[in-house]
């Protein structure tokens, strides 16, 4: 049978497969109309009467429907999805700001037009002057000073994609961000339950720090679901980025002003840390799962986390069928259970030992059978079963996963976090 090829970058594997919210598909390009084998898997080739020549410009996915417009916008501009990708993160920074944005960083794996794949890691990373011991004893440094900011990297990543593959000027995929920033957003209920949960146990800050509450307490109380929320600091900060290039953040009036900031918390990122920043480019990471070629963003990413999981699954015949579904949950979840666990060994290819062998054993089809061998249809295990070296897990507040492509063939898919909720604070 013929191999289809997708692509995905995540931290979780629920992040696909649960994608639903503000997917758009432009007028005609519905799944009724593709044909059985992606056309998009055979760069250059068109078949007569197939959905290639009737002006299908692409899709666009993300977590909010005003994002998922402006990301469409861009197609319908004579962009592509690199640009789609730019103009739809800029604007989920704006309004999923309490999960992503220009302070932080993530995973991006693009596949061109001409079918090559690149991955590109602009997460954070660490000031020159941080030490492994610098939060001994002072966990809450972590969180609550300016000991807890990395330097960013999701603008560089994105400028990264834009200028390798993007084809509109850098300031059109900016400014409709700027827009919906200065001129506002409804609150949404996901807001409201975030701006609960950030304050919860501790004082107040989204209402009692000027700092905040001019975008989220402007008169003086908590904004509610339903009303308008204007960000207009960070509208003259992506105009000023629009205007000047990326590097009017890294360096310059928002670079001193970071800096200082961060330095008055009790930081030690410096303007150096900021102008040396770059980007990683690696290697993906890449399966077969029932005749599809899956590929995915390697370490530091989780991509093949969720890429373990498939190989275990892909060992029941029956999972996902209708008179299984009890049972193929329960699968699922163990499956899950033990791609976790493997998660805990995963770390930075720069600067841990042995990833690349590490994550080499993870996709090994005997490891996906020894894990097999060790579920249970019946029952649960007890944690020390999926990761034996006893690692915690910590809860997350999440990421953002945004998903782009053309009818060129280029296809984009990104993760991006602040890491806690609205970040370090």
């Amino acid at each position: 049978m013929a191999r289809l090829s997708f692509l995905f970058c995540v931290t979780s594997l629920l992040d696909i497969l649960t994608m639903r919210s503000a997917a758009y598909l432009l007028p005609g390009l519905l799944t009724s109309q593709l044909p059985t084998v992606a056309a998009w898997t055979h760069p250059g080739q068109g078949r007569p009467g197939s959905w290639r020549e009737h002006d299908k410009l692409g899709a666009v996915a993300s977590e909010s429907s005003i994002c998922s417009d402006i990301g469409t916008d861009m197609l319908k501009a004579g962009g592509n999805a690199a640009d789609s990708m730019a103009a739809t993160v800029f604007c989920v920074g704006v309004i999923g700001m309490y999960h992503s944005g220009i302070g932080g960083g993530g995973f991006m794996l693009v596949r061109s037009s001409s079918g090559s794949y690149e991955f590109i890691d602009f997460r954070e990373t660490a000031p020159a002057a941080a030490t492994e011991d610098m939060y001994n004893n002072n966990t809450d440094a972590s969180i609550y000073t300016g000991l807890a900011s990395g330097v960013p990297g999701e603008l560089r990543g994105t400028a990264h994609l834009h200028s390798k593959y993007g084809q509109l000027p850098w300031k059109d995929v900016i400014m409709p961000a700027a827009k919906v920033a200065r001129e506002g957003f409804p609150v949404t209920q996901d807001l409201v339950d975030y701006m609960a949960s950030a304050v919860s146990g501790i004082d107040n800050f989204l209402v009692n720090d000027p700092a905040w509450a001019i975008d989220f307490a402007p008169n003086g109380t908590l904004l509610g679901l339903g009303d308008t929320i204007t960000r207009k600091r960070y509208a003259a900060t992506l105009e000023t980025i629009a205007n000047e290039g990326p590097d009017a953040f890294y360096s310059g009036a928002i670079a001193n002003a970071t800096i200082q900031t961060i330095q008055n918390n009790g930081g030690i990122m410096t303007l150096e840390d900021l102008a040396n920043y770059s980007v990683a480019i690696r290697e993906p990471a890449a399966i077969y799962y029932r005749g599809f070629k899956i590929r995915s963003c390697s370490a530091p990413s989780s991509g093949t986390v969720a890429m373990s999981v498939m190989n275990i699954i892909e060992g029941y015949p029956t999972i996902g069928e209708e008179a299984e579904i009890n049972l193929s949950t329960h699968l699922f979840d163990e499956a899950l259970r033990f791609g976790y666990g493997q998660r805990s060994e995963l770390g930075d290819p720069y600067f841990a030992e042995g990833m690349d062998e590490y994550q080499a054993g993870m996709l090994n089809e005997s490891t996906a059978a020894a894990i097999r061998a060790k579920i249970s249809p019946m029952h649960t295990l007890n944690v020390s079963a999926y990761d034996p070296d006893g690692y915690e897990s910590l809860e997350t507040p999440g990421t953002s996963a945004v998903v782009t492509s053309d009818y060129s063939g280029m296809a984009v898919s990104l993760t991006t976090t602040v890491n806690l909720l609205f970040g370090s604070k």
